[in-house]
């Protein structure tokens, strides 16, 4: 008899992991991936922050970021990236991400490059179903971001 109940519950807690990736994974194709992640850059150039919401608001809730990368826009590929850190346990709840650090829940990948004014960078933020992106320069000490990819 309490083999049996052992049996269940194992099949209870197989069955709520599947439906919870079912969540994860399968919902985010049936909306078409269009769930959006929305960032922002503030601060200097020799520190950037990011903000980062999820949903029609920037106020949101706070995402689950699987990891965050800088890139210069006008490059592609790896040559281009400045800067990535990533989850250290798959996702970060995470409302901030300072460009020098420490950030929790997060290791570095790619150690940060020195940002240079009038370069245009984009930052790609990711989490489970949910991408948002920004372009962006620091020009006449100010960052600017170009409101098509921004928040």
């Amino acid at each position: 008899m309490s083999h049996n109940r052992g049996r269940t519950r194992t099949h209870l807690e197989l069955s709520k992991l599947i439906f919870g990736l079912c969540g994860i994974f399968i919902l985010p194709i049936l909306n078409g991936c269009e769930s959006s992640m929305r960032v922002r850059v503030t601060g200097d150039l020799s520190n950037p922050v990011f903000s980062l919401s999820e949903g029609e608001t920037f106020n949101a809730a706070t995402p689950c970021l699987t990891d965050l990368i800088v890139r210069k826009s006008k490059s592609s590929g790896p040559n281009g990236v400045v800067w990535h850190v990533t989850a250290v346990h798959g996702c970060a709840v995470v409302r901030t991400v300072q460009y020098l650090g420490p950030n929790q829940g997060m290791i570095v990948v790619y150690p940060p490059q020195n940002l240079a004014p009038e370069e245009t960078y984009q930052v790609i933020g990711r989490g489970w179903g949910r991408i948002g992106e920004c372009n962006f320069a620091f020009t006449r000490g100010q960052f600017r971001l170009d409101k098509r990819t921004c928040s």
